[in-house]
C-alpha cells in the first residue's frame, strides 16, 4: 500500500493501541485525542474490519446505540449484536469462520452484567480468530446526567473476561471519561497517540504532486487550517491575502467566498464582531458573484454567509438584528431548497425575538417553523431541531408546564427500574400466615378452563393497572412498614357478600414467587418503567359464561359460580398475572 501522511497517521494509532492492549490486567481503554482526529480514529476502526488494511489481531465493534436508559441501553445492545451476527452469516462462511454462536438468550439480563456476558461468550466462541474484542462505546446521543458512566461502572463490576475490552473515545479538548479513568485506575487506561491532523492535512497538500495554481492554493488552504487553530487573526488574514489573490486571478470566486468565512471565523475567535460581520458579507459578495455564474454550490455558500453573520450579531448581544438576519437566512435556504436551514433560521428568528421581548413576533416565527416542518417525512423530521421549535414554543405559551416537564424528566432520567424476578428473594415465612384468600391464586381455577382467559382483563384505572402490575401506588407514612414496591393484596369480608375490606402490605424485602395455574402465565419481567408497560385494560373479548367481562367489567365470575372461584379471580387481578 502507497505511503501517505493519511496511513502514517493510522500507523500511529495502531501503535498506541497494541501498546495499551498489551496489558492484561486493562479492561477499559479510553482513546484522547485531538477532536479534529475523530474521523482518522474512525478509518482506523474501519481498517480493521478488512483484511487488507488489517495490522492488529483484534476485532472492533462499534456501538452507537443511543443512551436514554440503562436496561433499554442494554437491550439494544444485545439485539443490534445479534442482528449483525445473523446478517454477516454468509461472509463469516466464505472467511472459513466457524459459525453457531448462540447469542442472547434468557439468561443474560437487560443489564450492564447481561451485556458482559453476552459479549464474553461472543469472545470465546470466536476466540479462535481474534485476540481481543473491542467493544467501541460511542452513543450517538446520550440524556444529559452521569447515567452512562454508571452503567460502565456496573460493567466493569461485572468482571468482563480476558479477551474483552471496554473502548471509550473522548478528546482534548472535552476529557469526559477521566472520572472513569480515575475511579478505576487499576483497570483503566488511557490511549494516547501523537497525531496532529493540521501537519497531516498540510503534508499531503505539499505531497499532492505537480505543479500550477491549484497546487499553490491547497497549501495556502492547508496553512489557513492551521493559523485558525493556532495563530492570530492577523496572521490569518496575511495569509488569506495570497490565498484571495490567486483565487481572483483565476476566476474562483466561490474558493474566495470560502476563504472570507475563515477570516470571519478568526475575527470571531478573537471577539471582534465588527470585522467578523464584514468579512462574511465580502464572502456572500463572492457567493452571488459565483452563483451569477452558474456554480453549483454558491446557494449554500450565500446561506452560510447569513447563518454566521446572524451568529456574531447574536454573540453581540443584539439579538433584535439578528432575528432580522435568521431571516434573511431562511429566505436564502428556501430558495436552495432547503428545507432543514429554512425551518433552523425560523426557529433562530423566534428565539432572537422573544430574547428581545417580541412575544407575539416570535410566536410568529416559531409557528412558521412548524409549518415548515408538516410536509417532511418523520425520518426527516430528525435530522431538524424541531422538537426544540416546539420547546420554545412551549415555553413561550405556558412556562410553569414547560418547567413541571422538565422536572418530570429529570425525576424520569433518575429513577432505577425494579428487579427482574430473577433477582428477587424467594417467597417468605410471612405469606403462610396470611388469610387464605390472599393465596388464593396459588389453587387451581374452578371455573372451566376455557374461561381462564377472561379473568384479567379489567381494571382500567391508574390504580387498578398498577395492581395488575405489581407496582405500589402509595406508601403511608407514620408506619412501621418498610416501603412497598408491590401493590397490596386484596383480603375479602367473610358471609355472602364479599367485596374487600383491606389491604395487607408486601414487603418489599419479600418478593413473592407464586405457584401459578398452568392455564396461566407471569407478565413480563418488571424491567420496564409503568409507562412502558403494555396493557390490556381495553381488550373488550367476552368472557365465556361470565358475562360482558364478568361482575363489574372485572373478569370475575358471577355469584351463581362458587365463592372460592370468585376469591380466585380476584386474587389473580391483582397479582399481575396474565391469561
Amino acid at each position: 500500500m502507497h505511503d501517505t501522511p493519511m496511513l502514517r497517521g493510522i500507523q500511529r494509532l495502531s501503535d498506541a493501541w497494541l501498546a495499551a492492549a498489551a496489558d492484561p490486567s486493562r479492561r477499559l481503554l479510553v482513546w484522547r485525542l485531538p477532536a479534529n482526529a475523530s474521523r482518522l480514529l474512525a478509518a482506523f476502526f474501519e481498517m480493521q474490519r478488512h483484511d487488507q488494511g488489517r495490522d492488529t489481531p483484534d476485532y472492533f465493534l462499534r456501538l452507537d446505540t443511543p443512551y436514554e436508559l440503562g436496561f433499554r441501553y442494554s437491550r439494544q445492545i444485545k439485539q443490534t449484536l445479534l442482528e449483525r451476527y445473523l446478517g454477516s452469516q454468509d461472509e463469516l462462511r466464505g472467511q472459513g469462520i466457524t459459525l453457531g454462536w448462540r447469542g442472547p438468550h434468557a439468561e443474560h439480563l437487560d443489564s450492564a452484567a447481561g451485556v458482559v456476558q453476552v459479549l464474553d461468550s461472543f469472545a470465546e466462541h470466536h476466540g479462535s480468530h481474534l485476540r481481543l474484542l473491542a467493544a467501541v462505546l460511542e452513543p450517538e446521543r446520550m440524556v444529559p446526567g452521569d447515567g452512562f458512566e454508571h452503567w460502565v461502572d456496573a460493567a466493569l463490576a461485572a468482571s468482563p473476561g480476558d479477551r474483552l475490552r471496554l473502548v471509550l473515545v473522548d478528546t482534548e479538548e472535552d476529557p469526559r471519561w477521566q472520572p472513569l479513568l480515575e475511579r478505576h485506575a487499576s483497570v483503566a487506561a488511557r490511549i494516547d497517540a501523537p497525531v496532529d491532523m493540521f501537519a497531516i492535512a498540510r503534508d499531503t497538500a505539499s505531497q499532492s504532486g505537480g505543479t500550477g495554481p491549484e497546487v499553490l492554493y491547497r497549501q495556502l488552504l492547508a496553512d489557513l487550517m492551521l493559523l485558525l487553530e493556532r495563530g492570530s487573526p492577523q496572521q490569518v488574514v496575511g495569509r488569506a491575502e495570497r490565498a484571495l489573490g490567486l483565487a481572483q486571478r483565476h476566476g474562483w470566486q466561490e474558493q474566495a467566498s470560502v476563504v472570507q468565512m475563515m477570516v470571519a471565523g478568526a475575527w470571531l475567535k478573537a471577539g471582534d464582531h465588527g470585522q467578523a460581520i464584514t468579512a462574511y458579507r465580502q464572502a456572500r459578495s463572492a457567493a452571488d458573484a459565483a452563483r451569477n455564474a452558474g456554480n453549483a454550490a454558491a446557494p449554500e455558500l450565500v446561506m452560510q454567509s447569513w447563518f454566521g453573520e446572524a451568529g456574531c450579531w447574536l454573540t453581540a448581544k443584539n439579538p433584535e438584528r439578528a432575528a432580522q438576519t435568521y431571516l434573511q437566512a431562511s429566505t436564502s435556504a428556501a430558495s436552495i431548497p432547503h428545507p432543514m436551514f429554512q425551518l433552523e433560521g425560523q426557529r433562530m428568528a423566534g428565539y432572537c425575538l422573544l430574547q428581545h421581548g417580541k412575544r407575539e413576533e416570535a410566536r410568529t416565527q416559531l409557528l412558521e417553523a412548524i409549518r415548515i416542518a408538516k410536509p417532511l417525512s418523520t425520518q426527516d423530521r430528525k435530522a431538524t431541531t424541531l422538537p426544540q421549535a416546539l420547546w420554545d414554543l412551549l415555553q413561550l405559551q405556558d412556562l410553569r408546564r414547560a418547567e413541571k416537564i422538565q422536572l418530570t424528566a429529570t425525576a424520569y432520567l433518575e429513577q432505577t427500574p425494579p428487579p427482574s424476578l430473577a433477582q428477587r428473594p424467594p417467597a417468605c415465612s410471612w405469606m403462610s400466615s396470611m388469610p387464605s384468600c390472599t393465596r388464593a391464586w396459588n389453587r387451581p381455577s374452578t371455573a372451566p378452563s376455557r374461561n381462564a382467559n377472561g379473568w384479567c382483563r379489567a381494571a382500567t384505572s391508574s390504580s387498578a393497572r398498577s395492581s395488575r402490575w405489581g407496582v405500589s401506588s402509595s406508601t403511608r407514612t407514620g408506619t412501621a412498614c418498610p416501603p412497598l414496591n408491590t401493590r397490596l393484596t386484596t383480603r375479602f369480608r367473610s358471609g355472602a357478600n364479599r367485596r374487600p375490606c383491606s389491604r395487607c402490605p408486601i414487603p418489599a424485602r419479600c418478593w413473592p414467587v407464586p405457584t401459578l395455574p398452568t392455564s396461566h402465565r407471569l407478565r413480563p419481567p418488571l424491567e420496564l418503567l409503568p409507562h412502558e408497560y403494555p396493557h390490556s385494560g381495553h381488550d373488550r373479548r367476552r368472557a365465556a359464561g361470565h358475562g360482558h367481562r364478568g361482575v363489574a367489567r372485572r373478569g370475575i365470575p358471577r355469584r351463581s359460580q362458587s365463592l372460592p372461584a370468585r376469591s380466585a379471580a380476584r386474587a389473580v387481578s391483582n397479582t399481575g398475572v396474565l391469561p
